[in-house]
Formats: C-alpha cells, structure tokens, sequence
C-alpha cells in the first residue's frame, strides 16, 4: 500500500468516530429548524388541513452540505421538502400511495397551472404556501382514489420522459468530451 493512501486510510478510520456524531447532530438540527420554519411559513397545513410532522424513513444521517429534508401529513397527502444548497425542492405522494412522490411543479404543470405560475423555481417556504394555498383543493382530488391512476400514468411518464433526455444529454456531453 502507498504512503499516501495509508495515511488517508488512517485518518479516516480515526476520524469517523470522532466527527461523524458531531455531523449526525448538525445535520438533525438543520433538519428540526427546517421543521420549525415550515411550521411558521405553512402554517395552513397544520391549521387547516390537520398536518403533521412525520420521520422520512429514507433519510439516512448526516445529510451532506446544508441539506435538510421534513416530510408533512396533510389531510391524505404527504408533502416531502427538500432544501440544501439554495434549492428548495416539493414533492407530493398520496396516503394511500406513499412511495410515489411526483414533484410539485410537475403536478402544477399536469393540472394546468404551471403557465400561470411562470418558469420559476420555489425560493422559499412562503413562496411555496403561496402556490399551495390556493390549490391545495384540486390538488387533492387529482391525488384522490378516483383520479389517481391518471396522476400516476403521469408521473411515471414524465419520469421516463426525463429518463430519456438525461441519457442524451450524458451522450452529447461524453461526445464533446470525447470526440
């Protein structure tokens, strides 16, 4: 084994120990004043539509960078939002389907709302309650038992649809590259 890799090998193995619980309390207090903010800035979810605060099973500790992701039960949609690195990501699944979360803006744009929204992304949770507020309503009957095979025809889709375009781009770009 080289020097170097042996050296870098050591002190990760005496590192880890000592930094990791200091990055699992980091990450889980970005994530609780992620909660607190969410509760303050879409303080509908909890007030009108009975919203609560549940763990995200799929988050494992420490999120990288300034990440921090909260996951709220609303009536009978969960809401995931994401933020790290300013961006601030939505995504919406049913109670009933609760592995299948479709971005927000997707779900705005198949209920014809992203045009009247305009090309921007989510800045911030008051710009998000903002755009929920109001059609939180449709936004649920499009989720409902009745309408859902139609959303999830959708969503799987514009999935694929992205599926396709990120492996022309990953093409195009390895062509430039590697011509």
């Amino acid at each position: 084994m080289k020097p170097i890799v042996f050296a870098g090998s050591l002190l990760e193995k005496i590192g880890q120990p000592l930094l990791l619980p200091r990055a699992i309390r980091s990450s889980i207090t970005r994530q609780n004043q992620f909660a607190l903010e969410m509760q303050r800035d879409l303080a509908f979810l909890f007030d009108d539509h009975h919203g609560q605060i549940i763990p995200d099973e799929s988050v494992r500790h420490p999120l990288p960078f300034d990440c921090a992701s909260v996951i709220v039960a609303a009536d009978d949609l969960c809401f995931r939002f994401f933020r790290g690195r300013g961006d601030l990501r939505v995504q919406i699944a049913p109670e009933h389907a609760p592995e299948d979360w479709g971005e927000l803006p997707l779900i705005l744009s198949w209920l014809g709302w992203r045009d009247q929204l305009g090309p921007r992304s989510f800045v911030s949770l008051q710009d998000v309650a903002d755009v929920l507020r109001p059609r939180m309503h449709s936004i649920r009957e499009a989720y409902s038992a009745e309408r859902y095979t139609q959303m999830k025809t959708m969503l799987s889709e514009e999935r694929e649809h992205e599926q396709v375009a990120a492996r022309q781009l990953a093409a195009e770009i390895n062509r430039r590259l590697y011509p």
